[in-house]
């Protein structure tokens, strides 16, 4: 899991009262955080087991990277490596996001056997053989994402050039409620892709966040099944044991604001709600959840 080097008091003081500085240190934080992942860009990380690869496809403040972290704890005994190429590039050079959407750069990204690949924001098009890969899909209550994705971008995401401090500040200015009725084609377009690729086929697990944070215990059973791993692995335990979803008080400028689901009712206007949930409800239908 990747983690701010900024401890989160100092970072949310600076990221309030200097917003320059706080780019340059953010950028400073990275360096280092990736050395894996340059070198399976470069293609000098070897596999070092011939079990296949796993993929984790989600969006945007959906516990993607808790997940990923869970994911890679139940897989670390078995040799299996990690690769954020998303991170990397985001953190890195976002120019190369885009090389996540070009087939001929796929095959060469991500490779039959020996890593764990993800979090992964959007469905790899041209990926080979994507109806055999071992894939988990970790998603959310789209209302409650675009809610959570306000205040990220508002308030709490890291940022690392000037012209992301100008985007919150016209994020902040635009207010939630235009700000979620902006945002709901493109969470649409995505999660309707994932729901044409992805779900209900065999070699995909797909696991809704909201029975992660209401019941951990029989989310873990079925991620740990799906990825062979027995319950009582020593993996599993200790991933048991560390969980928890306690947000003792809620704070805009916090990484982790709420996880309670359904958050978007508190935070939305009635007549805001009412018209994501009709734009909303072919695509919620299809994850099985409700607008009521």
């Amino acid at each position: 899991m990747i983690q701010s080097k900024l401890v989160n008091s100092p970072r949310v003081w600076l990221m309030k009262n200097f917003p320059r500085i706080y780019v340059v240190a953010a950028r400073a934080a990275t360096i280092g955080m990736f050395r894996e992942e340059k070198k399976a860009y470069l293609g000098n990380l070897a596999p070092t087991t011939d079990e296949e690869s796993v993929l984790h496809f989600c969006y945007n403040r959906c516990g993607s990277r808790y997940i990923s972290t869970v994911i890679q704890k139940l897989l670390s005994h078995r040799d299996i490596q990690h690769v954020d190429y998303a991170g990397y590039f985001t953190h890195t050079n976002q120019a190369r996001l885009e090389e996540l959407s070009d087939p001929k750069a796929i095959k060469k990204l991500v490779l039959p056997a020996g890593f764990h690949y993800g979090p992964f924001y959007w469905f790899l098009e041209g990926l080979p053989e994507s109806e055999k890969r071992k894939t988990i899909l970790t998603l959310r209550d789209p209302r409650d994402v675009l809610t959570s994705r306000f205040y990220s971008q508002a308030y709490a995401h890291t940022i690392f050039k000037q012209s992301a401090v100008d985007r919150r500040q016209r994020v902040r200015e635009m207010g939630i409620d235009s700000f979620v009725l902006k945002e709901c084609d493109e969470i649409i377009a995505r999660y309707s892709r994932y729901q044409q690729k992805l779900l209900n086929r065999e070699n995909v697990l797909w696991l809704p966040y909201e029975e992660m944070v209401l019941n951990f215990d029989s989310w873990l059973q079925k991620l740990s099944k799906f990825l062979e791993v027995p319950s009582d692995h020593p993996s599993v335990l200790e991933v048991k044991a560390a969980a928890t979803f306690q947000v003792k008080k809620e704070d805009k400028f916090s990484h982790r604001r709420s996880v309670k689901p359904g958050n978007h009712v508190q935070k939305l206007k009635p007549e805001t709600v009412e018209e994501l949930n009709g734009r909303l409800s072919e695509v919620m239908s299809q994850f099985g959840y409700s607008t009521k």
